[in-house]
């Protein structure tokens, strides 16, 4: 017998499982697959009247991705604009045609902020004020941030404080208003050991955990504020060596009851640098760098929360691939009863 990935998360080109390969009286070798099986639950979602959990994320364009976003049926958008060089009034009208269409989950992804040592100072304050301004305009209902950006050997006990000052100046009002506050871990480049001093603050589940739990604390005065994890799940596997030794089993089972929040996407080689690149289309739920298998028994079991599933995908037509894929599984929602019905054409 042959193992298909001992870890669920390792295993490719279908559900993990094992493969019997038997001999027949004459000589002759058959091979029959047994795939894992577990109960699959993947309705309903944890926001009430939320009729699926599945959208996507657009970087660029707030009001073209509105536009985009109208004339399917998703329920679930975040926009990350470049800039804030587009009509406000027109966002806000785009964004208002969507709600008179549907019930309507919004997330804008804001800028990050980081440390300038040269200052030193916490650099990027205005511009995520601006973009917080433009968010609260079109009443979104979600905002996601990164964890702060600098060195992890770097996050000393003052630079720590800082950044905590900042990040309630910024999001208390919002926090008040009944705005959730998404925290998202980044990731290190290939190769980067958690020594090095290359490796960033919070790449780790422990730091990341840290920080989410500090700016619970931070607003705890708020009644009803609610702060947790935007899990990105390419990030939290393409992680340097973190990635290995912390594989995405471990962050499904340390943060999902703190997530608010998804970004779904493949990683693969970008054929022009050769470089291992996020943000790429799902060509199968159980591809070489991420098998989603594990995370469908983790979301089945509550392991981690049913939140809204942002599929991040930078092509647009890679990320209308991807997005009907995922959306279609949530479509069959309660027709799917195990994990072999998450087995399609293309995995089989």
């Amino acid at each position: 017998m042959i193992t298909r990935g001992l870890d669920p998360d390792k295993a490719s080109g279908h559900l993990p499982g094992i493969s019997r390969f038997e001999r027949s009286d004459h000589g002759h070798w058959t091979e029959s697959f047994l795939p894992w099986p577990y109960d699959l639950a993947l309705l309903p979602c944890d926001l009430a009247n939320l009729p699926s959990p599945v959208g996507w994320s657009i970087q660029g364009d707030p009001i073209a991705a509105a536009r985009e976003t109208l004339a399917t049926d998703l329920n679930v958008l975040e926009i990350r604009p470049n800039n804030l060089g587009f009509s406000a009034a027109a966002l806000k009208n785009e964004i208002s045609a969507l709600r008179n269409s549907r019930r309507l989950y919004l997330s804008w992804h804001l800028p990050a902020l980081s440390w300038r040592a040269d200052r030193p100072e916490v650099a990027g304050v205005g511009e995520v004020s601006g973009h917080l301004a433009a968010a609260r305009e079109i009443d979104v209902d979600h905002l996601t941030v990164h964890v702060p950006q600098l060195p992890a050997h770097r996050m000393d006990a003052h630079i720590w404080a800082q950044f905590e000052a900042a990040w309630e100046g910024l999001f208390s009002e919002a926090l008040a208003a009944g705005i959730c506050l998404a925290i998202e871990n980044i990731h290190n480049d290939a190769g980067v050991q958690p020594s090095d001093p290359a490796c960033k603050f919070a790449t780790d589940i422990d730091g990341f955990l840290t920080w989410i739990s500090a700016m619970r604390a931070r607003f705890a005065h708020i009644p009803n504020a609610r702060v947790g994890a935007h899990l990105d799940v390419g990030h939290a596997r393409n992680n340097g060596e973190l990635g290995n030794i912390q594989p995405l089993g471990d962050w499904y089972a340390r943060i999902g009851e703190h997530i608010l929040g998804y970004h779904i996407h493949q990683i693969r080689t970008d054929p022009h640098t050769r470089k291992t690149a996020n943000h790429r289309e799902m060509f199968t739920l159980f591809d070489l760098r991420i098998s989603y298998a594990g995370f469908f028994e983790a979301w089945s079991r509550r392991q981690i929360n049913r939140a809204p599933l942002f599929v991040e995908i930078r092509d647009a037509e890679e990320r209308r691939r991807s997005t009907e894929r995922l959306r279609q599984i949530f479509r069959r929602g309660r027709a799917h009863q195990t994990s072999l019905d998450l087995v399609g054409p293309s995995e089989s």
